[in-house]
């Protein structure tokens, strides 16, 4: 079992036993705002997945067009197992189709993790400029004692949800480099048969 030691409540204090609430004050105001602006590097990073996976489908799709065969297919012996040589004998729309499915499916689970991450979610600010008006008889010292405790809860409470979309990035990352590797090998099949 770990001990931990509990954080005193500063609400209860007086401010003369706080001499490191100023600079806890700022420093914490400083990882809120940091968190804030991470906000918009994870929208870019969700948004480039996004574009990224886009612009693979789109690719795939003019390269099977331009590149689908017409030649014999004795060269597919190499790169295809012979248990899947009924890919052959399937009409052309098929043969077009089927090699795009692993692609689209990837596309698709790109475009759902992207969303996750890019979507709008509420981030704590504090303070909430309500709370001056209610304070404005207390000295500054005061309110920071009211305030940083809330702007502890703020940043762990933003962190989560930053934690969540940086896991829905990831995800989505993974899936484009899944997306690509599909078009790799559609192209592989398209030159190779």
């Amino acid at each position: 079992m770990r001990w931990f030691k509990k954080t005193p409540d500063i609400r209860e204090q007086k401010p003369a036993k706080l001499p490191s609430l100023d600079l806890a004050f700022v420093l914490t105001k400083e990882l809120i705002a940091a968190q804030l602006q991470d906000v918009n590097a994870s929208d870019s990073k969700a948004s480039f997945a996004f574009g990224a996976g886009t612009a693979i489908v789109s690719a795939a799709l003019i390269l099977q067009s331009l590149l689908l065969p017409s030649h014999s297919h004795s060269s597919c012996s190499v790169l295809i197992p012979s248990f899947l040589s009924f890919l052959h004998s399937l009409p052309t729309l098929l043969k077009k189709a089927i090699p795009l499915f692993p692609l689209l499916t990837a596309y698709i689970v790109v475009v759902i993790t992207a969303f996750n991450a890019y979507r709008t979610r509420n981030y704590k600010q504090v303070p909430e400029p309500r709370t001056f008006l209610a304070n404005l008889d207390k000295t500054e010292q005061d309110c920071k004692n009211e305030m940083f405790p809330e702007m502890v809860d703020a940043y762990e409470c933003n962190k989560k949800v930053l934690e969540k979309k940086a896991d829905w990035i990831d995800r989505a990352l993974v899936s484009l480099v899944l997306e690509t590797v599909g078009l790799a090998l559609l192209v592989l099949y398209q030159v190779g048969c």
